[in-house]
């Protein structure tokens, strides 16, 4: 989901006293911690501040405090229920909050005020997290109406695709394109989509043309040579994956990438130096577990593998990594952890077959092995 800030900061409003001039000056360098600071001396004096009390939860979005951002940004709406700019901020603290339902009422009560592009574009993103897709899209499309600028057009793109409506998707990131046709971010959500439909070869002109734009965007790098893995091309897809780690200085994702298409060309040692590296930052993500997971069980290390397998699972695990587990798992003879995963996924849509069949061999192989 694409970001929903507001496109005028609520804090670069005028104001006329040079500690909140300060502040301002602050946040719009980034230094959102240090502006908020400045604006919290300010609320000890004067608590009952709206403007103070919005820079407040304005920061507090920023940094990613969203519990304080939605007690500050009430506050301010409540001392101004007038004021549909405070409407709009609440509704963003709710929003990064988790509560999209009140977040609701809160965008419907500053659109009863006045509509705009930007609060339809606010909206359009909660209906989504609401699982109202269809309305979704209506209210993207509204804001485009409103006012057809680029954000509300990539905002409609975003909202397309989270419908499910991949092809019209297209056709609005590719009007972007044509406006602007070194615009990466467009191109880059085609290429997605082409990758999405199996369209592999028209996916790769695609993220060729993305990193002849911007050759130092090593995520590009990563994103092509997971498509020549696909493409059955592990040199060029280990070219990539290199020069993406060279470029990054050997940034986590790099390195896992690496790992993955050292571990499918057998190079299991450098792989299992990578995928350790990576690890050092990547030590809550289940997917680089369960990468180091397969590696070991190549080497030969399976209790190790049988370890890693658990404590991908323990950290969430989606469906695809889970299963993939479970595979490991039930090769490793590991027949009783297996089925435990196995029976977790019979009623995931992409899975309930193949997990179904496999819960039931882990049954009976469990047996026969205790026997």
């Amino acid at each position: 989901m694409q970001s929903i800030r507001p496109k005028e900061v609520f804090v670069l409003q005028e104001r006329d006293e040079s500690r909140v001039k300060y502040a301002v000056s602050l946040y719009s360098v980034g230094k959102f911690e240090e502006a908020l600071r400045e604006i919290k001396a300010l609320l000890e004096k004067d608590p009952s501040d709206p403007y103070y009390n919005a820079f407040a939860a304005d920061c507090m979005i920023q940094i990613g405090n969203y519990q304080q951002a939605e007690k500050f940004a009430g506050i301010a709406q409540s001392l101004e229920k007038d004021n549909p700019d405070y409407s709009v901020l609440y509704a963003l603290a709710l929003f990064y909050n988790g509560k999209p339902e009140k977040a609701l009422q809160a965008i419907n009560s500053a659109i009863r005020r006045g509509e705009s592009a930007e609060r339809s574009i606010i909206k359009s993103q909660i209906l989504l997290a609401l699982g109202r897709e269809e309305d979704a899209v209506k209210e993207a499309r509204k804001a485009v109406s409103l006012e057809p600028s680029e954000e509300s057009n990539r905002n409609l793109g975003s909202v397309l695709r989270e419908a499910g409506m991949d092809d019209e998707a297209e056709e609005v990131y590719r009007k972007i394109a044509e406006d602007n046709p070194n615009d990466v971010e467009a191109l880059r959500a085609i290429f997605e989509i082409k990758e999405e439909q199996g369209k592999l070869r028209e996916a790769l002109e695609i993220i060729d043309r993305c990193i002849e734009i911007d050759p130092e965007d090593y995520t590009l790098l990563l994103d092509r040579s997971d498509l020549y893995m696909a493409l059955d091309d592990p040199d060029m897809a280990m070219e990539d994956a290199l020069q993406a780690s060279m470029l990054s200085r050997e940034a986590p994702d790099a390195l896992l990438a690496l790992a993955r298409i050292e571990r499918e060309r057998g190079l299991l040692q450098d792989a299992l130096k990578h995928v350790e590296s990576a690890m050092e930052d990547y030590a809550e993500d289940p997917e680089v577990h369960a990468v180091r997971a397969e590696i070991l069980k190549a080497i030969g290390r399976t209790g190790e593998a049988t370890e890693e397998c658990m404590e991908a699972v323990r950290l969430g695990a989606e469906s695809d990594v889970k299963y993939r587990v479970g595979l490991l798992l039930y090769e490793m003879r590991k027949y009783e952890e297996a089925g435990k995963i196995f029976s977790e996924l019979v009623d995931d849509p992409v899975y309930s077959v193949s997990a179904s069949l496999y819960s039931e061999r882990c049954q009976w192989k469990s047996l026969h092995q205790k026997s």
